[in-house]
């Protein structure tokens, strides 16, 4: 297995593992996503494009597993994971915690201090593996409306 940075020419593959694990996207957004634009493009409020790396675990030329993380936010020392997402038939196989170690390791070694991710609330799987993986909760978001759907987003972090 390969772990590489992703680039656009990876987002067809993308888009195909996202399809892979339909109940994330129904759940989270109410439909599937028709491209990866937002994973590959989207940044919070105050961040360039430089400071999103994506990462992806590959068996081939398919990807297995993909993440990102963006440096600093939403402060210095802390680095964010928007989404990390194994392939449907892959899960439980110990790739998203691969993976995730990959991204702490690489937030480390370049000055992070708390690895940040936020849940989904209705998301019971990833709250239990980020639980799991000894993330503590700091917070919980008022209720948020995005696509189809409206969620709270626990706050997590994991001090490196």
């Amino acid at each position: 297995m390969l772990c590489r940075g992703l680039c656009v020419e990876d987002k067809p593959e993308v888009v195909k593992l996202f399809h892979t694990t339909k109940e994330y996207f129904i759940l989270s957004e109410g439909k599937l996503p028709e491209d990866a634009e937002e994973f590959f493009y989207d940044l919070p409020p105050g961040k360039q494009a430089d400071d999103k790396m994506l990462f992806g675990l590959f068996e081939g030329d398919n990807p297995v597993a993909v993440a990102d993380i963006v440096k600093d936010f939403p402060e210095e020392g802390v680095w964010m994971t928007g989404l990390l997402l194994v392939h449907g038939e892959m899960q439980k196989k110990g790739l998203g915690k691969a993976l995730q170690q990959l991204l702490i390791d690489h937030a480390k070694e370049h000055g992070a201090g708390i690895h940040r991710v936020g849940v989904l609330e209705q998301n019971t799987p990833a709250l239990k593996f980020w639980q799991k993986l000894e993330y503590k909760k700091i917070s919980t978001s008022e209720p948020r409306h995005y696509r189809d759907k409206t969620s709270r987003v626990i706050v997590m972090h994991y001090h490196l």
